[in-house]
């Protein structure tokens, strides 16, 4: 975990238009992009195809995909869903321990959510397997 200290001195007043300006600068600043694109294209091409044909479902849904929904739709149990998608988290492990997962499951809502720049290359990537 990365921490930034910032001391800020001066009158409340001061320190008041301080912390507004800076968080101005954050708001203000690009979407934070976790993976290249040629990053994300390599990582997805060394996975297994039924993990691709997996990431590829969810990429129509990246801000949600119902669990049960991508398991009808696929005709994965959830057994053959995890199986399928174990191949990420190794895949991640070795080459990209670094990265955050391109995937995450909601345990709350069993909704899948995918990073924004997965869901872009696989929807702009025609020559995915």
């Amino acid at each position: 975990m990365e921490r930034i200290t910032i001391t800020i001195e001066g009158t409340s007043e001061e320190v008041i238009r301080a912390l507004q300006e800076i968080a101005g600068a954050v708001e203000k600043q690009r979407p934070f992009v976790s993976w290249l694109p040629d990053e994300v294209e390599g990582f997805f091409n060394c996975l297994m195809p039924e993990a691709q044909r997996i990431l590829k479902e969810i990429a129509t849904k990246p801000q949600g995909y119902d669990r049960d929904d991508l398991m009808n739709k696929l005709g994965l149990s959830g057994r053959g869903l995890a199986g399928r998608l174990s191949s990420v988290g190794h895949k991640l492990k070795r080459f990209y321990p670094r990265k955050p997962s391109p995937i995450k499951l909601d345990d709350e809502t069993w909704r899948y959510t995918m990073l924004p720049e997965f869901a872009d290359w696989i929807a702009h990537n025609e020559a995915t397997p």
